[in-house]
């Protein structure tokens, strides 16, 4: 429910529409639950209520299939600008799909649009809180590969919208003073680049250790409402496709914010709506 929320903030901030979306078994399509043409799923039906507040058009869909098929399916059909979803971390065995999920992970492999993470914390709440998204700050963390240009054009238009304030973040390993801060400076300075075309204001910070826990740390010390960050994509340099594979699927299972990751080959505009699946 909480990944809806967001999903309907960013649809009112950029005009678009919500597209709700739940995925069944053919097992519980069959059962007594799901008649042949069930009036209303009764999930989706909650889901819908709880959004009207937002006063943006909102669909709903019932899909028959295993839940990572039914959401990567859904958006190759459709040209939907953005894929938000919950993840419980119930997920098969294995150090990231216990704390993530497998239907979170397998979206977030195959999807070719950027994908909205809320991770359940610990407790079962959702990463962030369950209060109303209101999205004022946000992170975006940069290593000058193609991914994280993407999601700095991602961030940046995100920021126009909503007013938000966004601070670029670029993790070096740790060097003698005299070889620190010129690659950092234009690494930043060529991140920045969205933000100034747009007339977004932007902070920069150049910070030296493990890129994972530099980002959570900062996540967490700047209380930031989202982190949006790059991972693998096709085409990315193999060194990259390896570094931000990992340091994203890291981040994504001790965020204490919602996460949007982006590949690199995604990069959009974000003044034609925002649909959601969950």
């Amino acid at each position: 429910m909480q990944a809806a929320r967001y999903a309907a903030e960013l649809a009112r901030a950029t005009g678009g529409s919500v597209v709700l979306a739940r995925a069944v078994s053919e097992a519980v399509a069959r059962s007594r639950a799901y008649p042949a043409r069930p009036p209303e799923d009764p999930v989706l039906h909650e889901a819908r209520d709880e959004l009207r507040s937002a006063g943006v058009p909102i669909e709903t869909r019932l899909i028959v299939a295993r839940p990572g098929e039914a959401i990567t399916n859904e958006l190759k059909a459709e040209a939907y600008d953005l894929v938000t979803l919950g993840s419980r971390g119930k997920g098969e065995s294995g150090s990231t799909s216990l704390f993530l999920g497998s239907t979170a992970l397998e979206v977030i492999r195959k999807a070719q649009v950027p994908v909205l993470i809320v991770r359940a914390t610990e407790k079962g709440d959702p990463a962030g809180g369950e209060k109303e998204p209101r999205i004022s700050t946000l992170l975006v963390p940069t290593d000058g590969s193609l991914a994280s240009m993407s999601a700095a054009d991602l961030g940046a238009s995100l920021a126009g919208v909503l007013g938000a304030q966004a601070t670029l973040l670029h993790v070096h390993p740790p060097r003698p003073p005299r070889k620190a801060g010129v690659a950092e400076a234009e690494i930043l300075q060529t991140t920045a680049e969205p933000f100034t075309r747009r007339g977004v204001g932007v902070q920069t910070q150049a910070v030296a250790g493990d890129p994972a826990s530099a980002i959570l740390r900062e996540a967490r010390e700047g209380a930031f409402d989202l982190i949006v960050m790059g991972t693998y994509g096709a085409g990315e340099a193999w060194q990259y496709r390896m570094r931000m594979g990992s340091v994203a699927e890291t981040v994504l299972t001790g965020a204490p914010c919602p996460v949007i990751l982006v590949k690199h080959e995604v990069t959009m505009e974000l003044d034609g709506g925002v649909r959601r699946h969950e």
